[in-house]
């Protein structure tokens, strides 16, 4: 299976998701290309995105991409037949490629993250996914409280379908530690 995975920017330190899913079509056997319209400040990247030459499978788009263009873009590298499936990551993001499915005659996937359902409605408009919701095939989300703040913004409910980020708890090394009865202090970071 031919997959092109549609992106703002590659490759972004915080989404370790995306890389991971990336790898995990891979792993499947898929051919992944990413197309990303920009790409982020500093060269910094995970040793993942090395060790699977990600960079060579990615192309950075030069136009800036209007949202909710359903009109083809020459300048982007998609063409029916080319790929089997698109998939963008957040809606936000995806209203950028809303061109891509009929330019590549291919099936449009997105998946929602948590700003893009939750913050970006806020700032434009809760109407503003309702040419990505015509558009897409399929909307994936990865927690109950996504798919009723998804569906509440008028994305039919035969497009949702739930898709969990996975974690390789293998690459997390386990590192026994006693407590001694002093007061503990945690620490979260988070996006």
């Amino acid at each position: 299976m031919r997959v092109a995975v549609l992106l703002d920017r590659f490759p972004m330190l915080s989404e370790t998701f995306v890389t991971t899913g990336i790898s995990g079509l891979l792993l499947a056997g898929c051919d992944v290309t990413v197309l990303a319209r920009r790409q982020p400040p500093g060269d910094v990247v995970h040793a993942e995105i090395r060790a699977l030459g990600l960079l060579e499978r990615t192309t950075y788009l030069d136009p800036e991409l209007e949202p909710d263009n359903a009109r083809p873009v020459a300048a982007v590298p998609l063409s029916p037949g080319q790929y089997d499936v698109l998939h963008s990551h957040f809606g936000s993001n995806a209203r950028h490629y809303l061109f891509a499915r009929a330019q590549a005659a291919a099936p449009l996937v997105v998946t929602f993250h948590g700003h893009d359902f939750s913050a970006d409605p806020l700032v434009h408009g809760h109407a503003m996914y309702e040419a990505l919701f015509r558009t897409a095939d399929a909307i994936t989300y990865n927690a109950e409280h996504a798919r009723t703040a998804i569906e509440a913004l008028g994305c039919p409910p035969e497009k949702l379908h739930l898709a969990r980020m996975p974690v390789d708890v293998s690459s997390l090394r386990f590192r026994e530690r006693r407590w001694n009865g002093e007061e503990l202090r945690f620490l979260t970071v988070a996006r």
